[in-house]
């Protein structure tokens, strides 16, 4: 929403978790409006490729 500034860090902090857990994110835009993001994390003890 443009009338509710912010600062642009959820993205990045989101980025840096994903990360951090060897996951993936995806983005893609919504077909109702907006920006599906779509995360994917590993299973408790499961070994990232």
């Amino acid at each position: 929403d443009e009338r509710r500034p912010g600062y642009g860090l959820g993205l990045s902090i989101l980025a840096q978790l994903i990360a951090r857990y060897s996951g993936h994110s995806y983005f893609e835009r919504s077909p109702l409006g907006g920006l599906r993001v779509t995360i994917i994390l590993p299973l408790a003890g499961e070994v990232a490729n």
